[in-house]
């Protein structure tokens, strides 16, 4: 039986560097086990009532979104692209909330990667 395929979301926000975003995401999407793709990817913003589904990234591409980032998340991974406002977003409430919180996918893999 085949292994399902790895979830990932991809954070994007305002001001995130397009090469930071399009380079582990071509890798990912290049990347097969058995002639199937070993990764599923996933682009996610934060929730933010100053913007719609479209995130505008350094050079000005905008960039459509998949999915709000939630507790609710199946990803097993969460890829933080680089860029001017990733500083900004280290502080974030909402996003700290996520990474942490025991019993998500995504807490209990930052809880198994940091005791392991």
């Amino acid at each position: 039986m085949d292994k399902p395929a790895r979830q990932i979301d991809v954070l994007i926000y305002n001001g995130v560097n397009l090469l930071d975003v399009s380079g582990p995401v071509q890798a990912f999407t290049e990347c097969c086990v058995n002639g199937q793709r070993a990764y599923q990817l996933r682009f996610v913003s934060l929730s933010n009532e100053d913007h719609d589904q479209r995130i505008v990234s350094s050079c000005g591409l905008p960039l459509g979104i998949d999915y709000w980032l939630s507790l609710d998340s199946d990803a097993s991974d969460l890829l933080i692209a680089g860029g001017a406002g990733v500083d900004g977003l280290l502080g974030n409430r909402q996003l700290q909330e996520i990474i942490a919180e025991p019993g998500t996918t995504l807490g209990d893999y930052v809880e198994r990667f940091a005791t392991n």
